[in-house]
């Protein structure tokens, strides 16, 4: 059985599961110098904060009638975990830092609306909410499709996977080396990635939270999708190639917005993520 997400079995898939905590234990200690400057969590302590605590705190909020959305300063920390997880960008901070506390509250509410009154829907119907609320969410300054799904996937997630891009090669991979495909982060994109990974979710009875991890353990590791083991697709060529195309795709993730159909070029003044 290979890892490919078309045939991977709940056995190997939690096996690489398991290696998560590891693996993002050993990206943060080598990450210990991106850390943004107004800020001393670390990535690990960040990503458990993303994953356990925030959730809970949103539950009690809405229980507690307080409103289902974020707030400025747990979107803020969101980010941070994105910079820390991917690439450090200090300027995308600035840009969310500029939106008011009452427009991320706003915005994050109608957002999360979309998606609560279509979770019993089919698949269809639970994607085209999700797609949907990835284009309320990019009204907010300095919040694209990638940073979208990481806003969503906090709330949801069992439905919503963040847009990494690790997830991303593993749940599009065809054939060649998936893990230096080239990436332009636009909603279409992660249209593509949506459904692979609910059909995943679906077939597994997993959460699409832990379908991205497993993603992102399998693209750390570069494993080989057509194999049963892990191994490293190992020529400096590759990283050489990867290197540059990765920062192509990053330039790229700022530059286009969402959007439902086909990207669209929007002014240059305002560059998202």
């Amino acid at each position: 059985m290979s890892l490919s997400h078309r045939t991977i079995d709940p056995t190997r898939f939690n096996d690489v599961l398991s290696r998560y905590d590891a693996q993002i234990q050993e990206t943060s200690d080598s990450k210990q110098k991106r850390k943004t400057t107004d800020n001393n969590d670390t990535l690990a302590v960040l990503d458990e904060w993303r994953l356990n605590i925030l959730p809970q705190v949103m539950k009690e909020r809405r229980d507690g009638k307080g409103g289902d959305n974020l707030k400025k300063l747990e979107v803020e920390k969101l980010i941070r975990w994105k910079l820390m997880h991917g690439t450090f960008r200090p300027s995308l901070m600035k840009l969310v830092s500029s939106n008011e506390e009452s427009k991320i509250e706003d915005v994050t509410g109608r957002a999360f609306e979309v998606v609560s009154l279509q979770l019993d829907a089919a698949r269809q119907l639970l994607s085209k909410s999700i797609r949907e609320a990835i284009l309320v969410l990019t009204e907010l300054r300095g919040i694209g499709p990638a940073s979208a799904s990481l806003l969503l996937g906090v709330r949801f997630p069992k439905q919503v996977p963040f847009f990494s891009d690790e997830a991303y090669r593993w749940l599009t991979a065809a054939s060649g080396n998936h893990w230096t495909v080239s990436i332009k982060y636009n909603a279409k994109e992660y249209a593509v990635m949506l459904d692979s990974c609910l059909c995943l979710a679906e077939r597994l009875r997993v959460n699409a939270v832990d379908i991205e991890r497993v993603g992102w353990v399998l693209g750390r590791e570069k494993a080989d999708l057509n194999e049963s083991t892990l191994t490293a697709t190992g020529s400096n060529r590759d990283s050489t190639t990867a290197s540059g195309s990765k920062r192509k795709e990053e330039e790229a993730e700022l530059d286009i917005p969402a959007s439902s159909e086909m990207p669209v070029m929007r002014p240059k003044r305002s560059k998202r993520q």
